[in-house]
């Protein structure tokens, strides 16, 4: 079985705040259910509307940013998402 990794991303708000985000299977799931329900293009013709809404949700699930912050509001908060290596999940 190959192994698995999962995307990590450094995030810079506009208040100065540094987050870094190991994005789960959780996070992704909620972007293709989202992503189906509001018509968006798949990731691959819109990287950065994906990068950004991974994070938001799993920056949420982790209690990084407050879980009613709606997505919107976060994604006009970011300043830049900075891709890192990702991280290999257990066997």
């Amino acid at each position: 079985m190959a192994e698995m990794k999962m995307p990590v991303f450094t995030v810079r708000l506009s208040s100065g705040e540094q987050l870094t985000v190991t994005v789960t299977q959780a996070a992704q799931v909620a972007w293709d259910l989202e992503r189906a329900k509001r018509q968006w293009p798949v990731m691959d013709q819109a990287t950065s509307l994906w990068a950004s809404f991974v994070v938001w949700n799993q920056a949420r699930r982790d209690g990084q940013i407050d879980k009613n912050q709606p997505f919107e509001s976060f994604s006009d908060q970011v300043m830049s998402l900075e891709y890192q290596e990702p991280v290999a999940v257990g066997d």
